[in-house]
């Protein structure tokens, strides 16, 4: 992500600022929706596109090492004159207490394979 900021790379001056040690760029997990999405989501007989992604909101760093969960739900669905829209939402939490990390809302534009 050539980040060259001290505190993704300095553990030590991490944990004296606070930051408890090294912590991941703020971008990180936006990085990571498209794929973990398609780790849990099988498309049959159609094409996807991420078309945009609306209200990114980072919440707090991520320390190195810590496990992060993702959350996503359907907002909205519409119907195109070729294929469907689909809006969702999504929250990165911390594995350990829950919280939020980051959110955001992400729209895919799917079409049949045989358009």
């Amino acid at each position: 992500m050539n980040q060259l900021d001290w505190f993704h790379f300095d553990e030590a001056r991490g944990k004296s600022e606070g930051f408890g040690g090294i912590i991941a760029p703020g971008s990180l997990t936006f990085a990571l929706v498209h794929s973990t999405f398609f780790q849990c989501v099988e498309l049959v007989d159609l094409k996807a596109l991420f078309i945009g992604s609306d209200r990114f909101r980072v919440h707090r760093p991520i320390n190195a090492g810590e496990s992060i969960t993702l959350t996503m739900g359907i907002t909205t669905v519409e119907d195109r004159p070729e294929g469907f829209r689909v809006q969702y939402d999504f929250r990165w939490h911390g594995e350990t207490n829950g919280d939020i990390i980051s959110e955001g809302t992400f729209l895919v534009r799917y079409w049949s394979l045989s358009e």
